[in-house]
């Protein structure tokens, strides 16, 4: 395993750099501006290596991104209602970033995506290659109480499995809701990405408003085209994407909660994750350098609003007490079918 790093640029006053972790096998390069993924190389059933997630060349792009591309989103991923959020009755305002509406879309004006972290560790195993990164978010950072403390995790095994662990601790109450924000395309961005299979390991999806607001109905994915149980090219059920859904995973079923296949690469992601939802973006508002449906994101996460509904998996943590989760990418590139 091997691990290394180079000066990629400064911002604001602090370094940034890039990271590359490796294997025999694939590369992934993260940055601790923004706990971001910037690329993932992996080979195709021929050996032939490509990017499988949307990048830009340079620091400068992910500055000026609009499109959260392959970050850390925080402090709440998705969107949040009225643009506030009362806690032991108390009402703070987040700050309208959506597009001129009263809605709060993942973590406000500048949110986790837009910070430049902490280096915290670099380690290398036998068997491992990881870095950890740190953020501390300070108490009414876009309205959230709190001071927050965050870590990121990224640690590639020997087995190419991507490890993503966040660890979060907080000195009052506050809500937490951390994902990445990867946009994958398994052809190295040859072809649209709703040319790629997918499985959701998912009975039921968030019904949401023409905002994408939830309004706290959970429907049956059965006769709908969300419906992911059995794998199946995307653009079989909707050609033109908008996808913008955040499916309720079934636990304890032993299957993973997602997996992307490309049949003309072989390549497969498979995801598995300790978070109640995930969300399946098909990167319909994608703009500039990259065209409509050029990736695709799988977000693991609590649902989307979830500060506004009681009967939700519950996003409060509670000062003091320290919050994980863990989710894990597996790649493969074989020539095997979906099963």
């Amino acid at each position: 395993m091997k691990l290394t790093k180079k000066l990629w640029g400064r911002h604001e006053g602090k370094d940034v750099y890039l990271f590359h972790l490796s294997n025999d096998k694939m590369e992934i390069s993260v940055s601790n501006f923004g706990a971001t993924i910037t690329s993932i190389f992996v080979p195709d059933k021929n050996g032939s290596r490509d990017n499988i997630v949307l990048n830009y060349p340079d620091l400068s792009g992910y500055v000026n991104d609009n499109y959260y591309m392959g970050c850390t989103v925080g402090r709440f991923a998705g969107r949040i209602a009225n643009a506030r959020v009362e806690i032991n009755e108390v009402v703070y305002p987040l700050a309208a970033n959506d597009g001129g509406k009263n809605i709060h879309l993942h973590g406000g004006n500048k949110g986790f995506n837009k910070q430049v972290f902490d280096v915290a560790s670099e380690k290398t195993t036998d068997d491992t290659a990881s870095v950890t990164f740190n953020y501390r978010s300070p108490h009414l950072e876009e309205g959230y109480p709190g001071n927050l403390d965050v870590w990121v995790t990224f640690e590639l095994t020997i087995d190419n499995y991507l490890n993503i662990r966040y660890q979060c601790l907080t000195d009052r109450d506050t809500h937490v809701n951390l994902t990445n924000h990867c946009y994958f395309n398994l052809s190295g961005n040859t072809k649209s990405a709703l040319t790629h299979k997918l499985f959701i390991n998912g009975d039921k999806y968030v019904v949401t408003d023409n905002n994408y607001i939830p309004t706290g109905e959970l429907k049956p994915v059965t006769n709908t085209p969300y419906d992911f149980r059995n794998p199946h090219t995307i653009a079989d059920s909707k050609p033109n994407g908008y996808y913008n859904e955040c499916y309720v995973l079934n636990v304890d079923t032993g299957k993973p909660a997602a997996i992307l296949s490309d049949d003309t690469t072989g390549r497969q992601v498979i995801v598995e994750t300790d978070m109640p939802g995930l969300l399946f973006y098909s990167g319909d508002y994608l703009g500039g350098q990259f065209s409509k449906n050029s990736g695709l994101c799988l977000e693991t996460q609590f649902f989307p609003d979830t500060p506004n509904h009681r009967d939700f998996p519950g996003s409060l943590l509670k000062a003091g007490e320290q919050w994980e989760s863990c989710t894990q990418f597996t790649f493969k590139w074989v020539d095997v079918p979906l099963t």
